[in-house]
């Protein structure tokens, strides 16, 4: 008889247990899904990529220096400052379209070399990030002498807009009813930064299509 009722106090014991032990076990979950839900709330959410790469981070001083003199190909130290920083943009990135598309043989002419143009274009380069993006992407960009009064299209440069381009007819070089090439006037850069324009207004009148810094 004791040992039923002794079996009947502890089945009873353990009844009694059941719903604490099951309450124990309910806010441990709790807890675990409580913590999960926050490590997911706080973590960072991915950053939307774009077109744009990021090789001029990584130009070496050799190449700057490729750079600044292709600019000195085109334009002379007399040249008005936001002139030279236009075609510093250009050139940079030139440099940089042609180094993405594997292309590895940069050459220079220069006709007239000067140590004092050449430092004066390297402080002018590091002033400014020099970007020039379609659509977040970098194209060629092609540079002519001038282009006779108005931008000539190409279906090689399909992103160059015919613009108009008036003051090209005041260059020594212009000819009248002369074929020209598609491209930006480098005469007619310089015309617009002599007349007012800083190189960014400048390059925006014959690329408005472009995202220019």
């Amino acid at each position: 008889m004791k040992k039923i009722v002794l079996w009947c106090m502890c089945l009873l014991l353990i009844i009694a247990l059941l719903p604490l032990a099951s309450g124990i076990k309910g806010i441990e979950l709790s807890d675990l899904s409580a913590t999960t839900n926050t490590e997911a709330t706080d973590a960072p959410e991915s950053e939307p990529t774009t077109n744009e790469t990021d090789t001029e981070d990584t130009l070496t001083d050799e190449e700057i220096e490729i750079i600044v003199c292709k600019v000195m190909e085109h334009i002379t130290q007399e040249a008005a400052t936001e002139t030279k920083k236009a075609m510093l943009a250009i050139c940079k990135n030139n440099y940089l379209y042609l180094k993405e598309s594997g292309e590895t043989d940069f050459e220079t002419e220069i006709s007239k070399y000067s140590d004092d143009f050449f430092g004066e274009l390297l402080k002018l380069y590091e002033e400014n990030q020099y970007s020039i993006l379609l659509e977040r992407k970098r194209v060629a960009i092609p540079l002519v002498p001038q282009n006779g009064g108005f931008t000539a299209t190409s279906d090689e440069y399909p992103y160059i807009e015919p613009v108009a381009s008036p003051w090209d007819t005041f260059s020594k070089s212009y000819i009248r009813g002369g074929i020209y090439p598609c491209g930006v006037s480098i005469y007619g850069v310089g015309y617009l930064c002599d007349n007012g324009m800083d190189w960014n207004e400048a390059l925006r009148y014959y690329l408005p299509d472009f995202e220019i810094t």
